[in-house]
């Protein structure tokens, strides 16, 4: 069991990095035009990669969280969860990995919990971690067993933690609460990095986020079109993207390019797909285990994915320029509307109401809900999410309950046979 003194036996960090750099350097060379799929997460793990190497203090954080207040300070702000889909998007090799600490965490923790909650407890029973300075998680939002995860972690290993809590609505009321969080929150970061939240910086990280969020809107509005100019693995991308550099230049200007060329295929009236016979809207996890679905999907069916409400985030931008209080409610509002956070609280109708409205104004004629296992909350409520969907707007939805980052509950063959039976009887 590694502590905060010792060195990891196999550093986790370290060995991800290499392995994705490997594959990142392969695609420059022999597949160049494909380089724009690998770079989001390489980025994301070199920029924790080179903290490290300069000993910056060591956040975790969990991933249904925005980041711009974390990358306002000079730490590294890591995310278990987020780095799970990474591996387990990574083949064969990297699914082994996601398996090995599933395998380890599910020997002291129920069988029920959700895949990416066990990650991070596996992870740290292994000894290939790193033990962090600090953890952030929101103890209210969807994944209610994060906080066996982040308070287990801070009882074993003496980790200071801070809990963000969710209301149940999004409200005035709500954003105020979660604002006077965030400026607690802000002390205990200044307590435990070892200096004070530096006010200019911390406009300049949600400028970039401002950007970043204002150019994801017009690529969401180019996916509108018909037959939509983007492919259904760039919806996954940019979303996964948003998610993990939020309040970086890299991405604002990765976001940029990728509207730039799609912009022009929109112009000529170009399609992703050469016939595009049908449009999707996925509701739920994405399959990190096999991409490849997406590809097929477009293959066999003619299917394109043209949005996703895990890459749907809260485009409002903040007033950069009206004080601590104007940023921090401005912030408040992107926790609470963040993806999975807004649709995993509060009252059904508020998951349902933005299936319908998302489908509607994207022209989708299939709903996928693929359900985490782990996620109670979605399978509390997806027949009735199927029944409201179709009835409001007369199209069929297919639930798949898998483990998004573990072929071991639901194999991408049997997920593709059901995938099979779908479009023979519903579309």
């Amino acid at each position: 069991m590694t502590t905060k003194a010792e060195a990891p036996k196999i550093d986790a960090i370290e060995e991800i990095y290499e392995s994705l750099k490997g594959i990142k350097e392969t695609i420059e060379r022999k597949y160049p035009e494909r380089n724009w799929v690998v770079e989001p997460p390489f980025t994301y793990l070199d920029i924790v990669h080179k903290g490290l190497q300069e000993k910056k203090p060591l956040l975790w954080y969990f991933f249904a969280l925005p980041q711009e207040l974390f990358r306002a300070f000079d730490i590294v702000s890591y995310s278990p969860e987020y780095v799970c889909g990474i591996w387990a998007s990574m083949g064969s090799r990297g699914i082994s990995k996601v398996q090995k600490y599933f395998d380890i965490a599910a020997e002291h923790v129920t069988d029920g919990l959700c895949g990416v909650n066990k990650f991070p407890v596996g992870l740290m029973l292994s000894g290939d971690s790193r033990i962090p300075d600090m953890a952030i998680f929101g103890a209210s939002d969807p994944c209610d067993a994060a906080k066996a995860t982040y308070s287990n972690l801070n009882f074993c290993y003496n980790v200071p933690s801070f809990y963000i809590d969710a209301p149940y609505l999004s409200d005035e009321r709500g954003y105020k609460y979660v604002a006077g969080q965030l400026k607690e929150m802000i002390k205990f970061l200044e307590e435990h990095a070892g200096h004070k939240l530096d006010q200019d910086r911390l406009k300049e990280v949600i400028s970039y986020s401002n950007e970043a969020y204002a150019t994801l809107r017009k690529i969401d509005d180019l996916r509108k079109n018909v037959p939509s100019p983007i492919a259904s693995r760039e919806v996954y991308a940019a979303g996964t993207a948003m998610m993990g550099l939020a309040g970086t230049p890299q991405i604002a200007r990765w976001l940029k390019d990728r509207y730039e060329v799609a912009k022009e295929k929109a112009k000529s009236g170009e399609g992703a797909l050469k016939e595009e016979k049908h449009r999707l809207l996925w509701v739920a996890n994405h399959i990190e285990m096999d991409l490849t679905i997406f590809d097929w999907l477009e293959e066999k069916y003619g299917a394109v994915t043209v949005a996703s409400l895990l890459g749907r985030f809260p485009f409002e931008p903040i007033d950069v320029s009206g004080g601590e209080s104007t940023i921090l409610k401005g912030m408040a509002k992107r926790v609470l509307e963040y993806p999975i956070t807004r649709q995993g609280r509060g009252p059904v109708d508020v998951f349902v109401n933005e299936i319908v409205r998302v489908a509607t104004d994207f022209k989708a004629d299939g709903v996928i809900l693929a359900g985490n296992i782990g996620c109670k909350y979605y399978w509390a409520s997806a027949q009735l999410t199927k029944d409201m969907v179709y009835d409001a707007i007369g199209i069929p939805t297919i639930p798949i309950e898998l483990s998004p980052w573990d072929p071991r509950v639901a194999s991408p063959e049997g997920i593709r046979t059901q995938f099979d039976q779908f479009f023979e009887l519903m579309m």
